[in-house]
Parts: structure tokens; sequence; C-alpha cells
């Protein structure tokens, strides 16, 4: 497996840096793989600009943050429009189609995932968004193993039940897109 870097964009409270972490902590302590997170946070915790990035590698990491990320995920249209201008190429774009409306992406490859609707329609709470995104993330990019996110988060997050709920549902929402295609 070559590098392969995933940035992660939204807003404060929408699970970005949880998505980030799992997908690092997956990669390494399951899979021992070798993987960095960078994060960066807005002025304000909540609503606020945020981002995290993750490098995943079978090979030693020499730079720890996305140098042209290969992957990226938008939970806000606020974050497709500050930093979604410039993506072009041989990409693979997630966004959460229920809060971004617009995607100025050229060439890409674009996947609307409606997560926020469906966790608060199917999970009874808009908590659950991220995971989804997590889980359909992982299910079309291959770049960790479904299993072992499975295991990650019942080993590690608060409500394992409900995430690995939403984690499949993210799964079978990317089987139906591959089937599509």
């Amino acid at each position: 497996m070559a590098r392969t870097e995933i940035r992660i964009v939204g807003s404060g409270g929408q699970g970005v840096i949880t998505m980030g972490e799992l997908l690092a902590r997956t990669a390494t302590i399951y899979e021992g793989k070798i993987a960095t997170q960078v994060t960066s946070y807005g002025a304000k915790v909540r609503g606020g600009d945020i981002w995290t990035e993750v490098v995943i590698s079978d090979e030693e990491i020499d730079y720890p943050g996305a140098i042209d990320a290969d992957i990226y995920v938008f939970t806000s249209q606020e974050a497709v429009d500050k930093q979604g201008g410039a993506i072009k190429g041989d990409k693979t774009v997630i966004v959460d189609s229920t809060l971004v409306r617009s995607c100025p992406f050229e060439g890409v490859k674009i996947y609307q995932v409606p997560a926020l609707e469906l966790s608060e329609k199917e999970l009874g709470s808009n908590l659950y968004s991220n995971i989804i995104l997590l889980g359909f993330l992982v299910a079309v990019t291959g770049i960790i193993k479904k299993e072992t996110i499975l295991k990650a988060v019942r080993e590690t997050v608060k409500h394992p039940n409900i995430n690995t709920r939403a984690l499949e549902m993210g799964f079978a929402l990317a089987d139906m897109e591959q089937h599509k295609e």
C-alpha cells in the first residue's frame, strides 16, 4: 500500500476528529500499518471550522499531514466553499448530501451520502452521521478493512451498539453505490 492521504473537513461538533482518530487507530493498532493524524480547530469549538488529515501507509511516513489528499470527506457546505475549490483530478470526494448542496469539483469521483438525514431518521439522533460517513468511506475505498473498523468501534467508543449500526449503514450505502457503477 502506497501512502494514502485522507482529509476530513467540517464544522466543530460534527465528529470530524472522531472519524480521523478511528481511521488512524484502526490502521495502526488493528491492521499494523503506519498512520498519522493532524488536526486543526477553528476559533469556535462548536460550529467553527475544523479539519483532520490522516495519512496511512505500509512504509515510514516522512511528513504527517496531507500533501495532496487522495480522499476528501466534507460534512458541511461551508467546508466545501472554503476548501473544495482546488480539488481536481483523480480524487475521491464524499459529501454529506443532507448539508452539502453544491459541489464545485472537477474530474473527481463524488459520492453523495445523506448521512445526517439517515442518522436522524434511522438512529434517532444526528450524532451518528459521522460514523455513517466513516463506514461509507471504509467500504468504498478499502483503505482499511470493514472487520477491523467494526472491532475498533466496538472496543473504543461510548455507545458501541448504535455506532456499529451506523457503520453498517455506511457499508450498505457503499455497497448499493458500487452496484450502480
